[in-house]
């Protein structure tokens, strides 16, 4: 099991995002992994990526909406 933090800002948004998040891997007897499974709490991440402003239009993906 790992754990880690993501820490940074929302490039559309501007707001500052912090989540954490664990994951789990599962290997074979040769060390391969099998399955890796990741938990994080996607509410964080849409409230980043809300504007406030109620003229903004379109959709913004939470994959590369992310900077540091």
């Amino acid at each position: 099991m790992a754990l880690w933090t993501l820490d940074g800002t929302a490039t559309p948004t501007g707001k500052h995002f912090r989540q954490d998040c664990f994951g789990i891997v599962q290997t074979d007897a040769d060390g391969l992994i099998t399955r890796y499974d990741d938990y994080w709490n996607p509410l964080a991440a849409v409230e980043a990526l809300t504007t406030s402003d109620p003229e903004a239009t379109g959709t913004v993906g939470v994959a590369g909406s992310f900077g540091s």
